[in-house]
């Protein structure tokens, strides 16, 4: 499974929706929130995570208001995992997929690490992007 950033996924939906300005792709995604979910998971739970986190992730490619996500270990510090969602917007992560039965079947697959997060928040995207 191949997984794009906000920026790339974007680029890809321009192309397929037919768009005929970049004006027209942020207007349409101008709602676009992207939660971050910071965890510090120990050692000894990390395979646990990755696979449970995993079976959770069937979930959100099913929601039609999810449009990716990506799951980083950190490098320096390994216990150190954060997870990004892009969602079509906050109330649509809020009101549609936290009150779907999808959001209880995910949940049931996380909720042993729900202890563990740092962070969980949404922030919107600014014009400040570039990737390579």
């Amino acid at each position: 499974m191949y997984l794009l950033s906000a920026p790339i996924y974007l680029g890809f939906l321009f192309l397929f929706m037919g768009s005929s300005s970049s004006n027209d792709l942020t207007s349409n995604f101008s709602n676009m929130s992207i939660e971050y979910i910071r965890y510090t998971i120990p050692v000894s739970q990390h395979e646990q995570f990755l696979s449970d986190y995993a079976k959770a992730a069937e979930f959100l490619q099913v929601s039609p208001v999810c449009l990716g996500y990506d799951l980083t270990q950190g490098e320096e510090e390994p216990n150190n995992f954060i997870l990004r969602i892009t969602w079509t917007s906050t109330q649509d992560h809020l009101n549609g997929f936290r009150k779907s039965s999808d959001f209880s079947k995910f949940l049931g697959h996380i909720r042993p690490y729900y202890n563990n997060i740092q962070e969980m928040k949404h922030y919107r995207p600014t014009s400040v992007v570039w990737e390579k």
